[in-house]
């Protein structure tokens, strides 16, 4: 009699042992993340987040727009439109992340904005500086910045807020609905400094982010 003896590699069988023991381990839930418009991180490097939603300056309702582009690793590109047309609100410019530490991340930046009501008729032109800092978990954040914008106009009789410094503080928070998929909501106030007078028009808006 002839005993023939067939042999199978012994990494056939770990690897049949392995399957049966991850096939009841679920696999771990990952944490939903933020597109991020409103917070320092910025969507990544060569990525962009585009928001959608409704704002208010001081009691009118307006459409909000806003974009934000991943330049580099730390330099994002921003762009924010709130409209009604008879008055609206327009920022542009560049931000740059300067700290990350254990959740939070500060970041500068610089923009050119302009500003016009036909209300209360004025046109504001101006640049400058703003920082932002933003803490929580991935799957919120909160974001607390301030922006100062110095006039390129002269205020006259016909353009009583075109030479004021506008200094805006705000605080937002962005939520996930799902990894393309997030809620964000911002209160701030715009105040234009001058010489002999203080004016402030508050704001707040909501929207999706993708």
């Amino acid at each position: 009699m002839t005993l023939i003896l067939l042999s199978l590699p012994s990494s056939a069988f770990a690897l049949d042992l392995e399957d049966e023991l991850l096939l009841g381990i679920p696999e771990p839930e990952q944490e939903e993340t933020l597109p991020r418009v409103l917070a320092a991180e910025g969507p990544g490097q060569g990525e962009g987040a585009l928001a959608l939603g409704l704002a208010f300056l001081s009691d009118l309702p307006a459409l909000e727009l806003r974009y934000v582009r991943g330049l580099g690793e730390d330099v994002d590109l921003e762009l924010e439109l709130t409209t009604i047309g008879v008055a609206q609100r327009l920022r542009g410019g560049v931000r740059y992340r300067v700290a990350q530490i254990k959740g939070s991340t500060l970041a500068i930046r610089g923009s050119l904005g302009e500003a016009h009501s036909t209300a209360e008729p004025f046109l504001f032109l101006g640049a400058g500086p703003g920082v932002l800092y933003s803490f929580g978990e991935r799957s919120a954040r909160f974001t607390a910045s301030l922006d100062v914008a110095f006039p390129f106009l002269s205020s006259s009789f016909d353009n009583r807020l075109g030479g004021a410094v506008f200094v805006r503080p705000a605080f937002g928070v962005e939520l996930a609905i799902d990894d393309d998929l997030g809620l964000f909501v911002e209160g701030g106030v715009h105040a234009a400094v001058q010489s002999e007078a203080l004016r402030s028009f508050p704001s707040v808006s909501a929207g999706l982010a993708w």
